[in-house]
């Protein structure tokens, strides 16, 4: 048995309550495991090292990290873009070792992982061409650092453009000051942020009147980020905005997506 911890930090809030509670849910799923089950844990990451130092007596833990040699090997041969997938190359890796899956064939499959639906998928065609069009689940204020951070490594010199839905009123408002500092800072030369994704039953009372993608997006203040509230005029929008080179990122866990379905109706091709 072996659980890997990637990373932890303050989400889901409305159904945990705390970040603390949510502390709390990890550490009960870690304590499933059997004596002889193994902890695979993220060294860089302060909430996957908290959630492992609960665990003194748990004799097979063991942790990776983006310092290890591997870390630089693999860099350069992953098809997805990132240091958090360095990271969970690292983490699969590791977990490869304790099956005592050979290295070499650990590694072949590594390089030739492509991707999954909505993380980092490209399309090469597109009604907006010559943009290259990405579409990534990315909700959290972290995904969206990681994602932009992946996106900046993979086209320096192109500029970028993020189009972002944010997802749930709790969220944007439990997260608010987060959203406001990667939103302010990421590689970004322009963002589209759209009205806020409600998710029918799980918004607590008066949430819409405490924040909105309106207010988020006078916060940061600056000009480069733009509020199109409805998911229909995004698409003209970007049509309007003529450019060379121009990588457009479709970003959010909701109806974002319908985005991507008025830009292209082409299929995702290999990395």
């Amino acid at each position: 048995n072996i659980i890997v911890l990637t990373n932890l930090e303050p989400d889901h809030l409305d159904y945990y309550g705390s970040y603390k509670k949510l502390q709390d849910a990890f550490r009960t799923f870690v304590s499933l495991l059997p004596p002889t089950g193994h902890l695979v844990f993220n060294q860089d990451d302060l909430g996957a090292c908290s959630i492992a130092e609960s665990f003194k007596n748990l004799q097979n833990k063991k942790g990776f990290s983006l310092s290890q040699k591997e870390a630089s090997m693999l860099r350069g041969s992953l098809q997805v873009p990132g240091e958090h997938n360095v990271a969970n190359a690292l983490a699969a890796l590791m977990a490869c070792k304790i099956l005592k899956v050979p290295q070499k064939t650990a590694i072949k499959a590594l390089q030739e992982y492509k991707g999954s639906w909505r993380r980092f998928e490209v399309f090469l065609q597109s009604t907006i061409s010559p943009s290259v069009l990405v579409s990534d689940y990315g909700h959290h204020p972290t995904e969206i650092k990681a994602t932009m951070e992946a996106a900046r490594s993979r086209w320096p010199k192109q500029e970028i453009w993020l189009v972002f839905q944010p997802h749930q009123y709790q969220r944007t408002y439990a997260l608010f000051e987060r959203f406001v500092e990667v939103l302010s800072s990421i590689p970004a030369d322009n963002i589209i942020i759209t009205d806020i994704f409600d998710v029918p039953g799980r918004e607590g009372k008066g949430m819409k009147k405490k924040v909105s993608s309106k207010k988020l997006v006078k916060t940061i203040g600056k000009e480069s980020i733009h509020h199109i509230p409805e998911l229909r005029d995004i698409a003209p929008f970007l049509k309007k905005q003529r450019s060379v080179n121009r990588i457009v990122i479709i970003m959010g866990a909701g109806s974002i997506y319908q985005v991507i379905r008025q830009l292209t109706a082409q299929q995702p091709p290999s990395f």
